[in-house]
Parts: structure tokens; sequence; C-alpha cells
């Protein structure tokens, strides 16, 4: 890490006047306030420890000078910069409205004693953006307890501005470029080359690379963020409506890793054998914006297990948008006691599947728990090329199991995945098994009342394993008792059956659907058991959203979405070759392919053969008033105002649009599906899970079951009998009805 000689700010009264000097004309009245409260500090008679000790709200320098306005923010050590301040009594730091370069600040204040209140960090005058003028690093917050960085407009809190209001009161549609504090590195503008790029691309092959686009996180927090000493621990903090996007790493890192300049209670060498002084707790992650990043949205927790790393405590992640991530959506690890998971929207993760920049990053959602209570809930995620959740329990030594403790994944719909729904394995810290002999056969792992749909088996494009058959799959080294519950899975090609596999996988180790694994032995891993219960088969619509994609039909298949590039990195740099129908990300814009297309780069003077505009993402992902998850509490908890829908009858003449019913897949976007696998050589025709016939029907009236019963809730489809279904596929909501009542014609299946 480079020493930075960076001056450090003067004492006071300099943010004083700087404050001043550079407050706008028009503010809201709240802020002209906090300048006059400071007035009597600009008194050349004014005492320097009077003016610090009375400051409640202290203000940081502006980006650069009057001659070089992008210069960046390095303060280092906060409490150092203003060493009179009263840094438990501080409300407010503020950071100018600017352009920066990049912005670090470090060592801040410990706030946790009891009846502590928060140190706020939040934007003054105007937006603060960070990035996008080439830097090696973008934003860094290291040290503290007790802090919370927002960008959210809030008068009465004295956060904010008025004109950067991001997505409240429900503007969400087109918010991008609306938030407080924005983190943009301009990364894709960087990609070809292009005009916009902050490097000069010109010289990127000399040898030290000093000026090509760095692949850097945005957002970084943690102890051994790019600094030099000090290294005190970060916990207890909170972070809101901020915006992240167009980085060439991860969006959000927060993590210490374990390295020889942290300070620790025992060390062995020059590393740390506890760092249980470095754990975080109490952390709040929410309303955040995190789009178009190259890799991770959220990287939470250290993922270098060869040393001992710190744990979270009592983690909630919540009401953010993770859209069109490189590679994982959320990546979660070090999970100790009282994390949360919750109503999150991540769509579209791991679109960079093909060209990422390592093999098997390419989950929704990776979650590595290591004691205690974790919960994942309500959440919305759609988009894998391996697993929509990677379950790797992570088996620390020293880690404290107690009985009842659990892991749960409830009420979440997870849709369109290339590979498996959800892999369960362990990992060791230190990954060394020899030495590593933590064990765990206490914590048991619950899925329930969870909807799984679209999931086609396409990884091969890449890796070239042979055509999957698992859903959830267990690795042998996996000792904990399992629970799948509740569940509902689409009756498509892919989930026509729920399929359990321990390693070796095979058929013989599985269930189907629902069963008991029975605990079974081997001379190496004792094993937990399976249990599955009450999962059944359903015509499981796709959710809807108010405005995500204009343009882009809210049942396209988004297996059909990816990035864009020329060639595949992972595959051997082979060129990737898009097809008729299929859609691609390029530079934040969403095309359709024309033509069969092979490294046409869209919005190119030679693309518009082959690519079409489709639209700008607007990114209001809360649920559609008409649709049927609107109602279940999943997504973002700001829920559109909706009005009520229309007191419509379903009846055999009722039409796909009427709103009453939810219909089936559309033939013809089955139809394109299959036609573009028949066409990359992939239909595997001697699988019955992917015949046509199997799948290729219309959208079916639905019946009332019970007129006493509110009609939205107790709708049904059925669809035509295929031999090669054991069981009746029909999608009902609501109380239960006899077969008599569910029964249609000869060509419908009853009521299972």
């Amino acid at each position: 890490v480079t020493t930075h000689s960076h001056p450090l700010p003067t004492a006071s009264p300099g943010p004083a006047t700087i404050m001043m000097r550079h407050a706008p004309l028009l503010v809201p009245f709240w802020q002209l306030l906090v300048g006059a409260s400071v007035l009597s500090c600009l008194t050349p008679k004014s005492s320097t420890l009077l003016c610090d000790a009375l400051l409640s709200n202290i203000t940081l320098p502006p980006p650069g000078t009057n001659t070089d306005p992008s210069e960046g923010m390095y303060v280092i050590d906060v409490q150092a910069a203003y060493p009179n301040a009263n840094w438990s009594d501080v409300d407010r730091l503020y950071i100018p409205g600017g352009h920066y370069k990049f912005l670090r600040l470090g060592n801040l204040p410990d706030r946790c004693q009891p009846g502590g209140k928060p140190l706020v960090i939040t934007n003054l005058g105007g937006q603060v953006r960070v990035g996008g003028l080439g830097h090696y690093y973008i934003f860094a917050i290291s040290g503290g307890c007790n802090w919370k960085l927002t960008g959210k407009y809030d008068p009465a809190a004295q956060t904010g501005h008025v004109d950067y209001q991001g997505h409240a009161d429900g503007a969400y549609a087109n918010s991008q470029g609306k938030y407080g504090i924005l983190v943009d590195d301009a990364y894709s503008a960087c990609e070809d080359g292009q005009d916009g790029c902050p490097y000069n691309i010109s010289v990127c092959t000399t040898p030290n690379k000093t000026s090509c686009p760095y692949e850097i996180a945005g957002l970084t927090v943690g102890s051994n963020a790019p600094s030099s000493q000090p290294q005190p621990p970060t916990s207890d903090f909170e972070i809101s409506y901020v915006e992240i996007t167009d980085t060439g790493f991860a969006g959000l890192v927060i993590k210490t890793d374990n390295k020889p300049e942290l300070e620790c209670g025992t060390t062995d060498g020059l590393k740390c054998t506890s760092m249980n002084d470095y754990n975080m707790r109490n952390v709040a992650i929410h309303d955040m914006y995190i789009h178009d990043v190259l890799s991770e949205g959220m990287y939470l927790g250290s993922t270098q297990n060869s040393d001992a790393q710190h744990s979270f405590e009592n983690l909630r992640v919540y009401n953010n948008r993770v859209l069109r991530a490189g590679t994982e959506g959320i990546q979660a690890g070090q999970l100790g006691d009282g994390c949360e998971i919750h109503n999150n929207v991540v769509v579209l993760s791991a679109i960079d599947w093909k060209d990422a920049f390592q093999t098997y990053q390419d989950n929704a959602l990776q979650l590595s728990p290591r004691y205690g209570n974790t919960t994942v809930h309500h959440n919305i995620f759609i988009g894998a090329a391996d697993s929509i959740v990677s379950m790797r329990k992570l088996l620390s030594l020293g880690d404290t199991h107690n009985d009842g403790d659990r892991v749960e994944l409830q009420n979440n719909f997870f849709s369109s995945s290339r590979f498996l729904a959800i892999y369960m394995g362990v990992d060791y810290q230190p990954n060394n098994e020899e030495v590593n002999i933590a064990y765990d056969n206490r914590t048991s792992y619950h899925v329930s009342n969870s909807t799984f749909r679209n999931f086609e088996f396409q990884r091969d494009e890449v890796y070239g394993r042979t055509i999957n058959s698992d859903l959830i799959r267990v690795a042998q080294q996996f000792i904990s008792d399992t629970f799948l519950a509740d569940n509902e899975l689409n009756v498509e090609p892919g989930l026509d059956r729920l399929y359990l596999a321990k390693f070796p996988y095979s058929g013989a180790s599985g269930l189907n659907l629902n069963g008991f694994s029975g605990d079974v032995e081997n001379s190496t891993f004792p094993q937990g058991s399976i249990n599955a219960t009450g999962n059944v088969r359903s015509v499981v619509p796709p959710v809807k959203f108010q405005n995500f994609m204009p343009l882009l039909d809210p049942d396209v298949d988004y297996l059909l979405v990816e990035r864009w590039s020329c060639n595949s990195s992972l595959a051997q740099g082979e060129p990737i070759k898009y097809f008729e129908g299929d859609y691609v990300i390029h530079k934040k814009i969403l095309y359709n392919a024309k033509l069969d297309n092979t490294c046409v780069e869209p919005g190119s003077t030679s693309s518009e053969s082959y690519w079409e505009f489709v639209s700008d993402p607007a990114d209001d992902v809360r649920l559609a008033c008409d649709d049927s998850a609107h109602f279940h509490g999943i997504g973002l908890l700001d829920v559109a105002t909706c009005t009520a829908q229309p007191n419509a009858s379903c009846h055999k003449d009722a039409k796909c649009t009427d709103g009453c019913y939810v219909c089936s897949r559309k033939c013809s976007k089955v139809k394109r599906r299959t036609l573009r696998r028949n066409k990359r050589g992939k239909n595997h025709k001697g699988n019955p899970h992917f015949d046509l016939d199997d799948y290729e029907y219309e959208c079916k009236h639905s019946l009332k079951c019970k007129d006493a019963i509110d009609n939205h809730a107790n709708i049904f489809e059925a669809r035509p009998c295929s031999s090669d279904f054991s069981i009746a596929h029909c999608f009902y909501e609501g109380p239960p009805c006899s077969i008599a009542e569910c029964a249609d014609a000869d060509d419908r299946c009853s009521f299972a």
C-alpha cells in the first residue's frame, strides 16, 4: 500500500471558514444555521480550543483547490485533524459537495459507550461524487464505533441536500445520479478505450500499467482499507442512501482482513491468532442502490480463510437494490449470531458469468455462516450461473455452537439459474483439515416457504459439464441436519422434480420432492439427515416489477440476459456467440439481438443490423400492483401504492390479461428458448425434460374455487396433462378446496 503524504487539514477555525466560503446561494435554512452557529469562531480573537469544543458540526475541506477542483480528500486520522474537538459530542461530520478523485476517512471516534449518540457523516451543499478521475482506490472509511454514513436528505436530521434525494418518497424509477453520495468510477468507459475513460489507455501496455483502469471496489469499510497506521477496529455503523455504480470490482466491501499491520491481543509471528477485537457488530446496510458493477454487489466478510478472521454479529442487510452485478449479488461471510438479510431485490446477478475475473464467482447469494443464528427472508434473487444460493458453512477454530442454532432461508423468491438452486458445502478456517478440528453438529439448516422457478442447465457453455439433474446439492462433509419444507417449485423442465443429492451424485442417494434421507454414517464424516416435507409443484409466475427495464417483457426469460463481451476468458478465450432474441447489457444499456452475431459491439457504428436498442434501465424494482407476490411481503419494504383490484370473476371466457389469475409460460417464449438451445446443439433430445412437447402450453382460463373467498387469493390454473408428469399441475392459492370443486374437463388435471 502506498504511503500518502497528503497534508492533514488544519484544525479549527479552518473547517468553519471553508464551510461558509463554499455555501451555495440557495441552501436549506438549517444549513445556514449551521454556519451561523460558529460565526464567533471566525473572529481574530476567537479561541481555537473554545471553538473546537463548541462545534457540534465539523465540515471537512472541499475537494482540491481553485486551480485543480478534482483532487481527492485524505484525512487518515480525523481525530488528529481536529484535536480540540469533543469527539464524543460532535453531531455531524460534513463532506462538502463536489467531485472527488478519492476520499479517505480514518480513525473515526469510538462512541460506543452506553448512551452514546452516533456520529453522522453526510454531504453538505450538494452531491458528493467520488471516482471516475483515475485513482487506485475510491472511497474508504476505517475505524470508529457508532457512526452513520448517509446521503439521505432529511431537514430534521440536517443531512443530505434537497436536490439529491435518491429514491425517497417512492422515486425509485430513473434515480441514477440523484443520491447525495454517489460512488462512480466510470469503469465501463475504459473497457474499450472510448471517450470518457479517466485513464490513458494508450499506455496500458507499459510494464507498470500505471495508467490503466483499476479493478477496485467502490466503497470500502474496514480497518485495513487503503491506509497507513492507525488501524483501530471498525464496528457498530450504518450505511444508507448511497449509490454505487460502474466500479471495476465489488460495489460495497466491508471487512478487515487479517494482515501483519493489525494489532490484536495474541499473535503468531505476524498474524493474529484471534480476530475477536476486530469483530464487526451491529452493522446496518439499507436503502442502497448498487448497480452495474463488474464484480460483487456487496462483499461482506473476509474470504481469506487461511488464517483467523473477524466475524459479524447482528448484521442487518435490508431494503437494498443490487442490480446487474458482474458476479455475486450479495456475498456475506464470517456470519456470527443475529445476522439477518431481508427484503432485498437482487436481480441479474452473475451477469458477467462468461467473462468474470475468476471461475466459480457466479452465484446470486453466497452465504458463509459460522456460529449462532442467521436468517435470510423475504428477498427476491434472480439470476445465477452456478447456484442461486451457495451455502458454505464455515467451521472456524474457537467458535462456540449451541443447541438450537439455526440458519434459515424462508419466504424467498428464487429464479433463473443456469445450474443449481442451492449448494450446501463446508469450508474450514484455517483451511487445513489436519489442523482444523472444528466441528458443528448442533446447527440446523432450514429452507422453507420459498419459491423456485426458471432453472435451465446452461453452465456447460463455459465449464463443459454434463447435464445437471440436481436442484439442491449437499456436500458429503455437510454434517448438519437439513430441513426443506413447504417450498413451491414450478412445473417446468429443470424443476419438474425436487432432487437432493449427497456426494457422490447419484440417483440412489437423492430424495424425490419429499422424504427422509435417514442418518448417514461413514468412516470419515458423520452425516446429518435431510428431511423434506410439504414441498409442492405448481405453475409459478414470474414476479413483475413496477418499472425495471422499460420495454422488456415482464415475463422475459432472464437467462437470456448477459453482459456483453467479445470473448469468454473463462472458456479459453473463445468468442461468445449471441443468438437472435438474446439480450445484453453494455455500458449500462439494454440491447436485443436482431441476428446471430459474434464480437459485434452493441452501439457501435457497425451494429445496427445486429443489435437493437431496447432501453436504459429505470430500476424501480418494487413489485407491480398486479403481481401475486405483492401481498406476501417479499421484495422491498417500500411498497408501491396500488389501487384496489377490480372484482372481476374468473370464467371460461376470461383472457390472460384480465388480471384475475396467473398465466402459464407463453408458448412463443418457450419456443424461442428451445430454438436457441437447438442452435447451440444442447437440446438434449434424449432427456424428456427438454422435449418441447412437454411444456408447450398456452394460458388456460382459471376457475373460482369458492365465491365467498376473496377473488385474488383463490384462483388456480391447470395445464394439459402429459404422460411425462406423474402428478397434477395446478396453481392454487388460498384455502383448501375439494377435488370436485377444482376439477374442470378431461384435459385438465384435478387439484393435487
